[in-house]
C-alpha cells in the first residue's frame, strides 16, 4: 500500500505540473527574438537562368517559440517555376517541408534554433525585371486566451531582397556574331608551370583575359569555349591536370565571372579530367537547348573511362544538374577520355565526341547526351597507341559537322562525322613527332569553323589557326614565352 500511495502521488504531481505548464504556456507567453535573412547572392542575373534565393529563420532566444509563421510571396514573373524546399536544425521543427510558389509555413523554434528554405527560381528568356520578395516571421497567437509569444526587437523580423533580371539573349544573330568578344578559343599550359589559361577574342585575335584558375597548381590546365550561360557569347570551362581533385570551373566569357566550381567525379581521383561545353537538345522545364548551358568531363588516365554531363547555372552544380554518366569505352581502359560537343549528325542539338587516351587503339566515337553510341571509327592505323584528342564543328557550313583529331608527330585530320575517311590530313608542327592538341573556332568571321591546334609536350607553346575549309594560315604565335616546352591545351 505504501508503495503505491507513492505512485499515485508521483503521477497526480506530475499532471499537476502538466496542467500548470500547459497554462503557463497559455497566459505566460514565451520571450523569444525572431531574426529573418533573406539572400540569393546576385545583384543581377541573366535571363534564362536559374538562381537561388536562402531564406533563414533563427529563434536568438531566450526562450522557445512554439508556432512561428514563416511567409514569402514570390513575384510570379517574369519566372518560369519556383520551388522550394525547408530543412531545420538545432531542434527545430518546419511544416511543411517543401513546395512550389510562394512559402507559408509554421515552425517551432528552440532558442538557438533555425529554419532555412531553399528556392530555387528559374527565369524565362528574353524577360526582364525585378525580382522583389520579402520574407516575414512572427509569432502566432495561442490559440485559447487570443495571446501570442513575445519578439523584443521587431526590426530584425523581415528581410526583403531584389535581384534584377536583366535581358542578356542576344536578339540579332548576325550582330551577335560579329560583335567583340562573342566568339572565343583559349589555351591552357599543360604540366610545369602555374596552370595559366589565356583566352582571345576571335574576331581580332586579341588578347582578353589571363588567370590562374588553379592557383599555383603545376599539374596543367585543360580548356573549352562555349555558350554555357545561353547569353550568345561564349564562356570558359576549365579542368584541372593530373595531381589535382577532379575539378571543374566555368567562367562567364562576358566579364569572367565565375559561374561554378564543382568536383565532377569523386574527390580522391588524381589523374585530371577533359572539358567540353555543349547545348542539348533535351525538353522540359529548365532543359531548353541554349540555357542553361551543358559541361561534359571526361575523367583522365587512371580511372574507368567515364564520361560524365552537367547542367550549369548560376551559383554551381547540385545534386539535381548531373544529368548522364556513361563509360565511352571498355571498363579495364584506364588511359583517359578526351572529349568534345557539337552538332556533328545535322540534328538539333549537340552530340558527345570521344577519343581514346593512350594504351588503347585510336578510337573515336560519338554519342547522344545519354550515352547512346551512333558512331566509331579508328582514326589513325589500328596499331597506334598513343592517344586520340578531338574537336568537332560545322567546317564546311553544310549541315552536319566534323570530326577533328590530334594525334602524335603531330598529325591531324578531319573527318565528316562518323565517316572513317578523312577529308583532310596533315602534319601541323615540322620537324615535331609529339601531340598535336585541336579545337574549333570560327575565327575569320565567315559563318564557318576553323581549325586550332596546339603542340603537346617538347615543343614551344606554339598556336597555329588555318581556314578550315582551304587550311591556309590564318594566324600563329606562341602562347606563352618560348622557353615553355611543357606543351598547351586549346579550347
Amino acid at each position: 500500500m505504501r508503495e503505491s500511495s507513492v505512485t499515485n502521488v508521483s503521477e497526480t504531481n506530475r499532471r499537476v505540473r502538466l496542467t500548470l505548464d500547459q497554462l503557463e504556456s497559455r497566459w505566460c507567453p514565451a520571450v523569444a527574438d525572431l531574426v529573418v535573412t533573406n539572400a540569393d547572392g546576385f545583384v543581377e542575373v541573366p535571363d534564362g537562368t536559374t538562381f537561388t534565393p536562402i531564406i533563414t529563420v533563427t529563434n536568438n532566444g531566450p526562450e522557445t517559440a512554439n508556432a512561428v509563421s514563416i511567409v514569402d510571396h514570390f513575384p510570379t514573373s517574369p519566372l518560369t517555376t519556383i520551388n522550394w524546399t525547408a530543412s531545420a536544425t538545432g531542434g527545430a521543427f518546419v511544416a511543411p517541408t517543401g513546395g512550389f510558389s510562394s512559402i507559408a509555413a509554421l515552425a517551432t523554434l528552440p532558442a538557438g534554433g533555425s529554419v532555412t528554405f531553399t528556392v530555387r527560381v528559374s527565369t524565362n528568356i528574353r524577360i526582364s525585371g525585378a525580382f522583389t520578395h520579402t520574407a516575414v516571421a512572427s509569432h502566432a497567437a495561442v490559440a485559447s486566451p487570443g495571446t501570442s509569444d513575445t519578439d523584443p526587437d521587431l526590426t530584425n523580423n523581415a528581410a526583403t531582397d531584389t535581384t534584377i533580371i536583366s535581358t542578356r539573349s542576344i536578339r540579332d544573330s548576325e550582330q551577335i556574331a560579329d560583335s567583340f568578344g562573342s566568339r572565343l578559343y583559349a589555351t591552357g599550359s599543360d604540366a610545369g608551370a602555374p596552370g595559366d589559361v589565356r583566352v582571345y577574342d576571335a574576331a581580332t585575335g586579341q588578347l582578353r583575359y589571363s588567370f590562374q584558375p588553379f592557383g599555383a597548381f603545376l599539374g596543367g590546365v585543360r580548356v573549352a569555349t562555349g555558350d554555357v550561360t545561353g547569353d550568345g557569347r561564349e564562356d570558359i570551362v576549365v579542368g584541372a591536370g593530373p595531381g589535382a581533385g577532379p575539378h571543374v570551373k566555368v567562367y562567364d566569357g562576358y566579364d569572367l565571372r565565375e559561374l561554378a566550381s564543382f568536383f565532377a567525379f569523386d574527390a580522391g581521383f588524381q589523374g585530371g579530367v577533359y572539358v567540353a561545353a555543349a547545348r542539348f537538345n533535351v525538353p522540359g522545364p529548365g532543359f531548353s537547348r541554349q540555357i542553361p548551358g551543358h559541361v561534359v568531363v571526361g575523367a583522365g588516365a587512371g580511372a574507368d573511362p567515364h564520361v560524365s554531363v552537367f547542367r550549369v547555372e548560376n551559383g554551381g552544380v547540385g545534386p539535381d544538374t548531373f544529368l548522364a554518366s556513361f563509360l565511352a569505352y571498355d571498363a579495364s581502359f584506364r588511359g583517359g577520355v578526351r572529349v568534345a560537343a557539337a552538332d556533328v549528325d545535322g540534328q538539333p542539338g549537340d552530340e558527345l565526341v570521344t577519343g581514346a587516351g593512350p594504351g588503347a587503339a585510336p578510337h573515336v566515337e560519338v554519342f547522344t547526351r545519354d550515352g547512346l553510341m551512333t558512331a566509331s571509327f579508328l582514326a589513325y592505323d589500328a596499331g597506334f597507341a598513343g592517344g586520340v584528342y578531338v574537336s568537332a564543328g560545322n567546317i564546311d557550313g553544310i549541315a552536319g559537322g566534323e570530326i577533328v583529331t590530334g594525334a602524335g608527330t603531330s598529325h591531324v585530320k578531319v573527318f565528316s562525322a562518323g565517316n572513317s575517311t578523312p577529308r583532310a590530313s596533315f602534319l601541323t608542327f615540322d620537324g615535331f613527332n609529339g601531340e598535336a592538341r585541336v579545337a574549333v573556332v570560327d575565327r575569320d568571321g565567315d559563318g564557318r569553323d576553323d581549325l586550332v591546334l596546339g603542340a603537346g609536350p617538347g615543343a614551344g607553346p606554339q598556336v597555329r589557326i588555318l581556314s578550315g575549309l582551304t587550311l591556309s594560315p590564318l594566324d600563329g604565335f606562341f602562347a606563352y614565352t618560348s622557353t615553355f616546352t611543357g606543351g598547351i591545351f586549346v579550347g
